[in-house]
């Protein structure tokens, strides 16, 4: 029986005397093939990133034998690129690329560097990323701590799949309204932006926050967005909502407009909220130390993070009406924008979630 293939070692030749990063992306992949759309879309991400000079840490769970990770590899000697070490989805692998960014670049990271999230698939983020953290006209603020990158409206309606633009439109109404009625009931001094884009994906913290990150445990997409609402119940971490002109990938479009299966997968992706977000806004936690890097994923990184204290909100919201209007403006999406509605019903007496 032939010995089971051996990740490659990750690419790393950042020099330890370079200067202090204001910024280094941080993400995760895994493709079947280099040939795979979204691997060759990843791949552009990176040159992207590479051209402005924004270092990237990639957590890759692509098949051994697959060639993808030598692939994501032979872009630039900036980014360094792993195979994912740690059990675990989503979740896990960006955690993993979280902390080994403050691992890889020790030395060259502050507490007030930025640490920028994206999915690979969002190639157009490179140039914005660029301009919200080095213009010199940038809008961020000198208290923000974590950075929401708002889809302008028109060009997330014209580059994005109809049915992803109006599910993912209604979903930030709906979360939008869940937060500031926790907020109102906590009496938190957080001041929500007019709107936040949560289902958009990208975001950035400074790296005075990443507990906030490795300290929750969640499997998927709840990995990005929990520690956001942890954030703002804080109250002192600051976050700042900043509109951006981003543009999908066309070939995604085309790939994913009226396709059935992308359609059941968006009306999971929004299900899913009902009950997790409001126990985010409810439940207990505590920031000042991580099981993440207690397990031994970069424990270097502790020397940049910042303890802060247990946080919780008052009474639990009941707002199951909202969790009903969800699953029916969505099934009223999947039936007009992609004549699907055995799709559609099939999702809601399955309830199966897909990644």
């Amino acid at each position: 029986m032939p010995p089971a293939a051996q990740p490659p070692a990750a690419r790393n030749n950042v020099d330890p005397n370079n200067e202090q990063l204001d910024v280094i992306v941080f993400t995760t992949t895994f493709f079947k093939s280099p040939s795979d759309l979204r691997c060759r879309v990843a791949l552009s991400t990176l040159r992207s990133l590479a051209r402005l000079n924004i270092p990237a840490v990639v957590i890759d769970a692509s098949p051994l034998d697959s060639g993808v990770i030598e692939s994501l590899q032979s872009v630039s000697n900036m980014h360094v690129v792993k195979h994912q070490s740690v059990e675990g989805g989503k979740g896990a692998a960006l955690r993993e690329a979280l902390s080994t960014a403050n691992t890889v670049f020790r030395g060259r990271v502050t507490g007030d560097t930025w640490l920028a999230f994206q999915e690979p698939e969002k190639a157009n983020m490179a140039p914005h990323w660029h301009r919200i953290f080095r213009s010199p006209n940038s809008a961020v603020k000198k208290e923000t701590g974590v950075v929401v990158p708002q889809r302008a409206d028109a060009s997330f309606q014209r580059t994005y799949p109809i049915e992803q633009y109006h599910s993912e439109l209604f979903g930030n109404m709906f979360l939008d309204s869940v937060a500031r009625k926790s907020l109102i009931a906590s009496s938190s001094s957080q001041q929500l932006p007019p709107s936040i884009d949560w289902l958009f994906g990208p975001f950035a913290l400074r790296n005075r926050h990443s507990n906030l990150w490795l300290n929750y445990d969640g499997m998927t997409y709840d990995a990005q967005i929990v520690p956001l609402i942890r954030a703002m119940r804080l109250g002192n971490v600051g976050v700042q909502s900043i509109p951006i002109d981003f543009e999908a990938s066309k070939d995604m479009k085309a790939m994913e407009e009226g396709n059935g299966e992308f359609i059941e997968k968006r009306f999971h992706q929004l299900f899913i909220w009902e009950g997790l977000v409001h126990n985010a806004w409810t439940e207990n936690f505590d920031v000042s130390s991580s099981p993440s890097l207690r397990s031994g994923v970069g424990a270097a990184a502790g020397d940049y993070f910042t303890s802060l204290n247990t946080a919780s909100v008052g009474d639990p919201l009941s707002n199951q009406m909202l969790g009903m209007m969800v699953i029916i403006m969505i099934g009223i999406t999947c039936f007009f924008f992609n004549s699907s509605r055995g799709k559609f019903f099939h999702a809601l007496n399955t309830h199966r979630r897909t990644e």
